[in-house]
């Protein structure tokens, strides 16, 4: 579900369409696919919601594991469970045995995890964005790309070139700020 709306759209529309008179249904039609082409271009979940993660550890000095979304809001659980895939309640991490830094999505061990089998740490979270939570850069992307898109089907004045990517310099921007980091290769 996009993050932003299409009242936000409106808006930015309001200086070159007198007497808002605006197609709502191309206006869904639009927000949807800038959307869809952002969280594509991104290769991000940006919307809200609880994920589990598997990770493997190789090093018995490792203290740190990076968690694929940002924003991190909580940690529900985390398992090192080194003998099975059971993740059973002794193989539980106490919330006292770590910390973790929700902007840059890092787990910060106080002690080192115990190496296991492979996917052997199983991390449940909470993180993403909802409508009132996300980014004001993110936000402003997407209300000003939908509504160029907008312009253009409309056949405004000036708009009569046809572009289907968002653009470069502002992804550029969101890819160094909001990227994945990823530290190994099952990740």
């Amino acid at each position: 579900m996009p993050l932003i709306t299409i009242a936000q759209v409106k808006k930015q529309l309001a200086n070159v369409q007198r007497g808002g008179d605006f197609d709502d249904e191309m206006l869904t039609n639009i927000v949807n696919g800038v959307w869809a082409l952002f969280c594509t271009l991104t290769d991000r979940t940006w919307e809200a919601g609880t994920f589990t993660e598997y990770h493997t550890v190789r090093n018995v000095h490792q203290k740190v594991l990076p968690l694929r979304e940002l924003a991190c809001s909580a940690i529900t659980t985390i398992h090192n469970d080194v003998d099975g895939w059971e993740y059973a309640a002794g193989d539980l991490v106490a919330a006292a045995g770590y910390t973790f830094d929700a902007e840059e999505g890092l787990i910060y061990f106080k002690t080192a995890l115990a190496v296991g089998i492979y996917r052997s740490v199983k991390v449940v979270y909470a993180a993403g964005y909802t409508s009132v939570t996300v980014p004001y850069d993110i936000k402003q992307i997407l209300i000003r790309q939908s509504a160029h898109w907008y312009k253009q089907a409309k056949g405004f004045a000036g708009y009569e070139r046809l572009e289907t990517t968002l653009d470069e310099f502002n992804l550029l921007t969101l890819n160094q700020k909001y990227r994945r980091k990823f530290w190994h290769e099952d990740m």
